[in-house]
């Protein structure tokens, strides 16, 4: 498994998109509060909304990415992580703050049902255990690997830093996800049904 480049190029790449996503979830919070003064509660109303939007829409936005190419709707979902984290940088309040989430969330319905499904298509069949698992190990290092990141930019630039580092994040995943279109394995495998 570890010899499977495009394999390991690809978890790389989604490791950078779930980088950006985790930045807006854990520090939109604090950053809300502390500059903007978006109390608990509200922010509870925008992590309500990511939840509202999962549960309603996720089916029909996976049934029409699943009819598609997943390494293009992979860098259409990085896109999404880039305008929802982005965003944050050009709000000022609670309105803003909940459409970066909305953006986010749009984002996370295309992104994790297609990489889900692409690791399995990718994987041989005696060996698909391990594969999903080193695809989960690469999304738990980006959220570990995300607040960190973003924590750097508050303290050494300032606290709007923490939103351009999510959007070049989210860029240079979208930008992966094109170029492993490129490769042939991924493309002829990431068509095949998962068996």
């Amino acid at each position: 498994m570890l010899r499977d480049r495009p394999f390991l190029l690809f978890i790389g790449t989604y490791a950078i998109s779930g980088m950006a996503y985790i930045i807006l979830m854990v520090l939109l919070p604090v950053y809300a509060k502390e500059n903007f003064g978006v109390v608990e509660r509200q922010y509870g109303f925008i992590l309500a909304t990511n939840a509202a939007m999962v549960v309603l829409f996720q089916f029909p936005v996976t049934r029409w990415t699943s009819r598609r190419s997943p390494l293009p709707i992979l860098a259409l979902g990085s896109l999404f992580y880039a305008a929802g984290v982005g965003s944050v940088a050009l709000g000022s309040g609670f309105g803003v703050f909940w459409l970066s989430m909305v953006i986010l969330t749009v984002g996370e319905m295309i992104m994790v049902p297609t990489s889900t499904t692409l690791t399995a298509n990718l994987a041989p069949v005696e060996m698909r255990g391990r594969y999903m698992g080193l695809y989960t190990l690469s999304w738990t290092v980006g959220l570990g690997v995300g607040p960190v990141v973003g924590g750097f930019l508050n303290d050494r630039l300032a606290p709007v830093a923490i939103w351009y580092g999510g959007l070049a994040l989210a860029l240079t995943a979208t930008l992966g996800f094109l170029a492993l279109g490129r490769n042939e394995r991924l493309r002829s495998t990431a068509t095949a049904p998962a068996s």
